[in-house]
């Protein structure tokens, strides 16, 4: 069911309003924790979690994991002094404002989306559709 011009909330979460409209039960976000994984980039696999920070257990991890090929992550890339000056760098460009009145950047071309395209085809009725109409 669309929700958008509702109210604000999307995916798993709901809000008061959709709950009480629609009949959504306020599931617990726990549920949707059971499967997930965090990449060691010591031993270079996924281990069954939902803490980013329990990498920083290698070697002794528990439970399922399994090979993630061609992830390489290099810890401490930028030096603090290095990703202070991208940030500020970013926020340096400028800022348009939304539809919905937030701040963004824009990175890409602009596009025209207010002319739908269309192709046009041929179509073929084959004859038992024909004699029906």
């Amino acid at each position: 069911m669309d929700r958008s011009n509702f109210c604000g909330c999307k995916g798993v979460r709901t809000c008061i309003k959709c709950e009480k409209k629609f009949g959504y039960e306020n599931k617990n976000i726990v549920e949707f924790t059971e499967h997930t994984y965090v990449y060691c980039p010591y031993c270079n696999k996924a281990w069954q979690g939902s803490n980013m920070n329990d990498y920083q257990s290698h070697p002794n991890h528990s439970g399922d994991s399994f090979d993630i090929g061609g992830v390489y992550i290099k810890e401490d890339f930028l030096s603090h002094a290095e990703a202070d000056k991208v940030l500020t760098a970013l926020d340096d460009l400028p800022w348009d404002k939304s539809q919905s009145g937030r701040r963004k950047q824009n990175f890409g071309p602009k596009c025209n989306k207010t002319t739908p395209t269309r192709k046009c085809g041929r179509y073929f009725i084959r004859n038992s559709a024909k004699s029906q109409i």
